[in-house]
């Protein structure tokens, strides 16, 4: 009985292999082969025995344990009385139809009968078997690395190389070829490994990355595999990290290689991933993307790498109305082999901009039709370096002009800065001289280059040349010519050569030829306000003299003919109002002048004062009065004087004037020691007085 019952056991284990995986799931598993044609043969001869046994076989069913715990408890590793049990209710399940194979047994089943008769019989087990049914030998590799434990193990946390990254074995040839996920960093381990990955379904380039954390000297490589053919081959030394870019076919599987350049098995880790980029840029002018005027836009070029790959963004651009335009492009990479070109719709090449450098804006300057479309290509060359980049294509107002019905009106005295659009810009200026005299014409040339050259001519109305040259870099002798009060005359500057915001730069001016030899040039803001207050016939210097006297101090009187002349010289009945202001003198009329209009009243009912020294706060007061009864100017600008150490002495009737004066910017201090005061009750100098006037005609006048 015994043996009977103990083959019973081992005919269960041989058509039916139970497993207890995770969870307390079993697993089933019919057993085929020679084992089991073995087995059944034994299966005949035990059931012919079992006949002749049968009359003192006892079976007491309700004895029998449950067949899943039975289960669990023989995969947990309980006693032999357990698993001796098991044979008992397998052997109730195998003997449903003892008749039947009572009948075959005489003369020996079939081949066939002997392979089918026993699936019949396991009945309990024939739908789970049939629905987990494995390969004998997947599951024979399952067991022997779960029982050996070859699973891969993480690093120890000393070797420090292992982050966020995923520890994956690859397979050892193509068929057992490992998947992994794009955009995901693994760390892999085993000497020669395989893995593969599917691209995406849209066109797109892709970056193969990988660092070699060998501690020892050791040549780390992964090849890239379309099928049999070897795309990319990326090897780096311990340590080292580097990438392969390149377009990979939509939809496609590719295979990658992975190991050390010896053949010893290695000890440490390699770091790869495979990143996906989209290319929304297009690649062709039909792909182009519409760049919007006037917006910047980021973007990304991979690069070629050597794989004669090369990634190029298009964009296309939509004029509004003819005029100048400007295509910056700024490198935010390390790689400067790049470029970009404007191209027609025709493709023809109209400028172009190679080698630019990091953090380096490139600009492309020239004139567009209106209405019109164009295209922006640009490409990378650099081997290894993406180029992250940012672009703007925007309309460049031109305030200067390109014919004279357009140009600019140019005061004297004013300096201005701007530049030249593009190669074919044209800046026109025009300018109407209120003294006759000898003027000078300075065109500074603010890049240092010969590429930024640019030229002028002078002309009259009749568009009669009458000066012209070259305005270069560091020019410090500039042109003079004569010109008529009252007549009005064109200046023009251009160049001949490719111009970029950088080289187009350059700053004008015209004025009457400087007479004054106590204020040199290097004496900058005395200079610049002395040169405008006599450009513009505000003030001139001490007569029968070739000085201006810029720190002497200013009368009264002279103050008072300074602003007549601000006001054009008006006509004046004049009559005696102040004692010392008899007629005929040069400041009389300009004393009576602003008397009349409310400017001054005098420092008695009878005094104007008209030798005594001018006051900082003074000045204020006729300044702000000239400006709101003369020139009916906007002022309400106020400041509170609480910084100035000496605000207590602004006289009370000039504080809304000293608040007005600070607030504006006429005043902003004498500084003393690092320590800025008002000096209301000071003597303002010649200097300082062509200071305030300066300020006020330049913010309220012009």
């Amino acid at each position: 009985m015994n043996e009977i019952h103990n083959f019973f056991h081992k005919m269960h284990e041989c058509f039916i292999d139970k497993k207890l995986r995770g969870g307390g799931i079993i697993e089933t598993t019919i057993v085929k082969g020679e084992r089991a044609e073995e087995m059944k043969k034994k299966l005949i001869c035990y059931l012919l025995a079992l006949g002749l046994l049968s009359s003192s076989m006892v079976v007491n069913a309700s004895s029998l344990p449950n067949e899943s715990t039975e289960a669990e408890e023989t995969a947990e590793g309980e006693s032999p009385e357990a698993e001796t049990a098991q044979p008992v209710q397998e052997e109730k399940n195998v003997t449903q139809e003892p008749d039947g194979l009572e009948e075959e047994t005489p003369d020996g089943p079939t081949e066939s009968e002997t392979v089918a008769e026993p699936v019949e019989t396991v009945e309990p087990e024939e739908a789970v078997a049939q629905e987990t049914q494995q390969e004998p030998v997947d599951e024979q590799q399952e067991d022997s690395q779960e029982e050996s434990g070859d699973d891969i193990q993480e690093p120890s946390q000393e070797e420090g190389l292992l982050g966020d990254q995923i520890l994956v074995s690859g397979g050892d040839d193509r068929n057992s070829a490992t998947v992994i996920s794009l955009n995901t960093e693994y760390a892999g381990q085993k000497k020669s490994c395989w893995y593969k990955f599917t691209t995406k379904s849209e066109p797109a380039y892709y970056e193969l990355w990988m660092r070699n954390n060998a501690t020892t000297s050791c040549r780390y490589h992964i090849y890239l595999y379309d099928g049999l053919n070897q795309m990319w081959d990326l090897s780096r030394w311990e340590g080292n990290q580097g990438t392969a870019l390149g377009k990979l076919e939509p939809n496609h599987t590719y295979y990658l290689n992975a190991g050390p350049g010896s053949d010893r098995e290695p000890d440490f880790y390699y770091l790869f991933k495979v990143t996906t980029y989209d290319d929304p840029e297009g690649n062709t002018t039909q792909e182009a993307y519409p760049l919007p005027l006037g917006e910047v836009y980021s973007a990304s070029i991979v690069a070629s790498n050597g794989y004669d790959v090369r990634d190029t963004d298009y964009y296309a651009i939509q004029t509004a109305e003819a005029g100048h335009y400007r295509i910056r492009l700024v490198n935010e990479s390390l790689g400067s082999n790049n470029g970009f070109r404007i191209i027609t719709r025709y493709n023809e090449e109209l400028e172009k901009k190679t080698w630019i450098d990091k953090s380096r804006a490139s600009n492309i300057c020239l004139t567009l039709e209106g209405n019109t479309p164009y295209y922006i290509e640009a490409w990378c060359n650099d081997s290894g370096y993406n180029m992250n980049y940012n672009i703007l294509a925007e309309y460049l107002t031109d305030h200067e002009g390109d014919t004279k019905e357009t140009a600019y009106d140019l005061k004297v005295g004013e300096k201005y800065d701007t530049d030249l659009c593009a190669r074919d810009d044209v800046d026109f200026y025009r300018l109407t001289p209120q003294i006759s005299g000898r003027y000078v014409f300075e065109i500074t040339n603010t890049n240092a280059s010969k590429i930024g050259r640019k030229y002028y001519t002078v002309y009259t109305e009749r568009n009669e040349p009458l000066i012209s040259g070259d305005a270069y870099a560091g020019q410090t002798k500039f042109p003079e010519v004569e010109l008529t009060a009252g007549n009005t005359y064109y200046l023009c500057i251009y160049s001949n050569s490719k111009l970029d915001e950088d080289e187009g730069t350059y700053v004008v001016s015209y004025g009457r030829k400087f007479p004054f030899s106590d204020v040199p040039a290097t004496q900058s803001w005395k200079y610049d306000s002395i040169k405008y207050v006599y450009d513009n016939d505000i003030m001139n210097g001490i007569s029968g003299t070739t000085g201006f006297a810029p720190d002497e101090p200013l009368t009264r009187a002279m103050f008072a003919t300074v602003l007549y002349r601000m006001a054009g010289r008006p006509a004046v009945q004049f009559r005696n109002v102040f004692e010392d202001v008899p007629a005929g003198q040069y400041y009389s009329e300009a004393v009576i002048w602003a008397y009349n209009t409310g400017i001054v009243q005098g420092v008695s009912s009878t005094r104007f004062g008209t030798h005594e020294n001018i006051t900082r706060e003074q000045i204020a007061k006729m300044l702000m009065e000239y400006g709101d009864k003369v020139g009916h100017y906007t002022m309400n600008e106020t400041a509170d004087l609480d910084s100035f150490p000496d605000r207590s002495d602004v006289s009370g009737w000039a504080v809304g004037y000293m608040r007005w004066a600070v607030g504006s910017g006429i005043v902003s201090g004498s500084n003393a020691g690092g320590v800025y005061y008002l000096d209301p009750k000071g003597n303002a100098t010649r200097a300082q007085c062509a200071a305030m006037l300066m300020r006020f005609s330049v913010r309220y006048r012009n």
